[in-house]
C-alpha cells in the first residue's frame, strides 16, 4: 500500500517535468528560409551601382570608338554664300539732267571642301585601336566587379545560412538549460540541492541565453547586409 502511495505522489511531479521538457515551437528567426543563392546574386547584380558604372564606361568607350573612326570627316565642309544688293546708278545726260536707275544684284556661291591630313591615313588606325583597348579594359573591369559581387554575396549568404543553423542549436541549448534551472529552483526550494549547485545551474543557463542572443545578432547582421545589397526583404 505504501508503494502505491509513493507512485501516486510522484506521478504528478513526473508529468509536470515531462510537460516542461516538451520542446517549444520554433521562433521566427528559426523559420527564416532564404531564396536560392543564384537568385540573390541576380538581384544584387541588377542593383549594384558599381556594375552600372562599368556598363556606362563601356558605352562611353563604344561611342569613343565610333568618333575616332569618323574623325577623318573633320576635314570635310561645305561653304554656301548668298548675297543680294540694290544699288542706285546716277547717270548724267548730255542735256545736263541726272537720271537714277536701280541695279538689283543677286548672287550665290557654293563649294565643297575636302582636306585630309597625313595623320588621317597613318595615325587614325592607332587611335581607333587605343579606343578599342580602352573598351576592352572597361569590359574586363566589369567582369572583375561581377566576380567581386558574387563572392561577397556568397560569403554573406552562407554566413546567414550558418547563422540560422547555429541559432537553432543555441535555442535548443537555451531551452534545455532553462528547464534545468526550473528544476534546480524547485529542488533548492525543497532543500535537496545546495546553493552552490543552484548557482552553477543559473550560470550555465545565463551563459546559454547570452550565446543565443549573440547568435541571433549575428544572423540579423548577415540578413541585413544581404537586404542592403538586394534592396529587398529576403524572408
Amino acid at each position: 500500500m505504501k508503494k502505491w502511495l509513493v507512485v501516486l505522489v510522484l506521478a504528478p511531479l513526473a508529468l509536470g517535468v515531462l510537460g516542461q521538457a516538451a520542446p517549444k515551437p520554433p521562433t521566427t528567426e528559426q523559420q527564416i528560409v532564404l531564396p536560392p543563392l543564384n537568385k540573390v546574386v541576380e538581384m544584387v547584380l541588377q542593383r549594384s551601382p558599381d556594375l552600372r558604372y562599368q556598363e556606362a564606361l563601356i558605352k562611353r568607350d563604344e561611342n569613343n570608338i565610333e568618333n575616332k573612326k569618323r574623325q577623318w570627316m573633320e576635314g570635310m565642309g561645305i561653304d554656301l554664300q548668298l548675297s543680294a544688293g540694290n544699288q542706285a546708278l546716277l547717270i548724267q545726260q548730255p542735256i545736263g539732267t541726272v537720271d537714277a536707275y536701280r541695279n538689283l544684284n543677286n548672287g550665290y556661291r557654293a563649294a565643297f571642301n575636302v582636306r585630309l591630313s597625313a595623320f588621317d591615313f597613318l595615325g587614325r588606325r592607332s587611335t581607333v585601336r587605343m579606343a578599342e583597348y580602352e573598351r576592352l579594359m572597361s569590359t574586363e573591369k566589369k567582369g572583375s566587379v561581377e566576380q567581386e559581387i558574387e563572392t561577397a554575396v556568397a560569403t554573406r549568404y552562407y554566413a546567414a545560412q550558418a547563422s540560422i543553423n547555429l541559432l537553432q542549436i543555441k535555442s535548443e541549448v537555451k531551452q534545455s538549460t532553462q528547464l534545468n534551472r526550473q528544476m534546480a529552483d524547485k529542488a533548492f526550494t525543497q532543500g535537496t540541492i545546495t546553493i552552490e549547485e543552484l548557482t552553477r545551474v543559473v550560470e550555465i543557463s545565463g551563459r546559454a541565453a547570452a550565446e543565443y542572443e549573440v547568435a541571433k545578432q549575428y544572423l540579423y547582421e548577415n540578413l541585413r547586409a544581404l537586404e542592403i545589397m538586394t534592396g529587398q526583404k529576403l524572408y
